[in-house]
């Protein structure tokens, strides 16, 4: 007797017919970019790098197979998945690794705009970004020649937000009038874009933007000639080239160059034979940029260049100046500026005031340092020598007293620092122990140092108990006498 069979409707579940509906196609995984793209953004603010780069490095596949609604949305995904995975390699040492996927970057945004596209302001900003990191990742020639791209780009993005702003003024009164409308159809949203025009940044803000990066383009190409190039022909002309372009660069809100191009105008003058001199104007011209945020982070510390002492201190100066605290440049650059302040003020050329001039805006520097993070062992030894390179004239007990005390506590860090890489010491490898050394004789060169200078000071007074907790008053008095003329 035959079996009964089922009949071939039912039949069909492995063809892809009804029963095997919905399921992914061989080769196609059913993985939606987006969320991938979100996971991967997740772990990276979370620090976790490692599962950071495995889901950018599927997100990257998935849009190279054209996991994405459109070419233009896959593209922009795939320039912003290469970017956060050379900044990873960057991150774990892989420079190759990085600059591997920058140019990979830099082909998918060619080819973007290869079919007759014309390039507009997205092309010549990403480029800029890529050429720019690109050089970072470089040296020499090399490095140069992505500056130079990088400037050409900026460049070109500064004409097309000036065009752009000139276009929008001649429409000016149209689009009021298409806004008003907009916003008395409905309250909801009306709220919702205002929201979002508050976000978005206007032209002039784009253009101080480019501005400043394109300042600061130059400043780091120069630099190459102070580094990389510094044996290159004409290589002192073609820093002071660039940097003239730098300083001709105006920031809008102050009518001032930009601080870097100060600052890096400062290093090359220092650099130079006959012209040290010339350095001290320059950083006193780029602490007056950053005064008002360094002293509003200093004050927190009991260290400030600011006189104001009044009745109404109440409301405390770094209250006051919250923005300006808030827009101070990053920490290795003010790091740098006290340093090249210090410098101007141990040149021979320095005029007694503007020594004292130039040892307070360290100082005042230093303490915004200070607040910001009171851990790192450099920026206690540079105020307590901020200290010391206060002129005789307007040194006394306080001030010997502030300088005694930074570089007291910078030695005790340091101590610190010894007595842990010692101990590491015990448990390492070969080559551990190799860069343990390294690092235990560097220690001792700095130790070595800072009791140098503790030497010079001499002993303290007769208050050791009370040190710690006049600490703060102490070097709010010392700083205010440094202050006075």
């Amino acid at each position: 007797m035959p079996r009964n069979r089922t009949p071939a409707k039912k039949r069909r579940g492995k063809r892809g017919n009804p029963a095997g509906k919905g399921r992914p196609t061989p080769g196609r995984p059913n993985v939606n970019i987006d969320d991938v793209l979100v996971a991967a953004h997740h772990e990276m603010s979370s620090l976790n790098l490692e599962q950071a780069a495995k889901l950018y490095t599927s997100a990257a596949s998935l849009l190279r197979m054209g996991q994405s609604p459109t070419l233009g949305i896959r593209q922009r995904h795939l320039l912003h998945v290469l970017e956060k995975l050379a900044e990873i390699k960057v991150g774990s040492g892989d420079q190759e690794g990085a600059m591997k996927h920058l140019t990979e970057a830099l082909t998918v945004l060619e080819a973007e705009y290869s079919a007759g596209t014309n390039k507009d302001l997205f092309y010549f900003e990403t480029k800029s970004t890529f050429v720019m990191y690109l050089g970072q990742l470089c040296s020499e020639e090399k490095a140069l020649e992505a500056y130079q791209a990088g400037i050409q780009c900026l460049e070109t993005c500064i004409k097309l937000v000036e065009q752009q702003s000139a276009d929008d003024d001649d429409m000016e009164e149209d689009t009021a009038a298409a806004a008003a409308a907009v916003m008395s159809t409905d309250d909801d949203d009306n709220e919702n874009a205002n929201t979002t025009n508050d976000k978005a940044p206007t032209n002039k803000q784009r253009l101080m933007e480019f501005k400043q990066q394109l300042s600061g383009a130059y400043c780091t190409a120069a630099e190459l000639y102070l580094t990389d190039l510094c044996f290159a022909d004409q290589a002192e002309q073609h820093c002071e080239s660039l940097l003239q372009r730098a300083l001709e660069i105006k920031d809008d809100t102050t009518n001032q160059p930009f601080l870097d191009a100060l600052q890096t105008m400062a290093s090359l003058r220092l650099s130079q034979q006959g012209k040290q001199h010339e350095a001290v104007g320059y950083m006193l011209q780029a602490f007056q940029g950053m005064q008002k945020g360094c002293d509003a982070l200093a004050s927190l510390v009991g260290l400030t260049t600011s006189k104001q002492k009044s009745d109404d201190d109440e409301e405390a100066l770094e209250l006051k100046e919250v923005e300006a605290a808030s827009n101070l440049p990053e920490f290795e650059f003010r790091c740098q500026s006290a340093k090249l302040l210090l410098e101007c003020a141990g040149l021979e050329e320095t005029s007694t005031k503007d020594q004292d001039l130039c040892t307070q805006a360290a100082i005042s520097i230093l303490g915004s340092l200070l607040a910001q993070n009171d851990e790192v062992i450099e920026i206690w030894y540079l105020t307590g020598c901020a200290f010391c390179a206060t002129t005789t004239a307007s040194r006394g007990s306080k001030i010997d007293d502030s300088a005694r005390y930074y570089l007291t506590r910078a030695m005790e860090m340091l101590m610190d620092t010894q007595k842990s890489v010692k101990e590491q010491q015990q448990y390492a490898d070969d080559d551990e122990e190799d860069e343990l050394e390294e690092q235990l004789e560097e220690l001792a060169c700095q130790i070595e140092d800072v009791q140098a200078k503790l030497d010079e000071l001499g002993p303290g007074g007769d208050d050791d108990d009370e040190d710690d907790d006049g600490a703060d008053e102490a070097d709010e008095e010392a700083n205010a006498s440094a202050m006075e003329e």
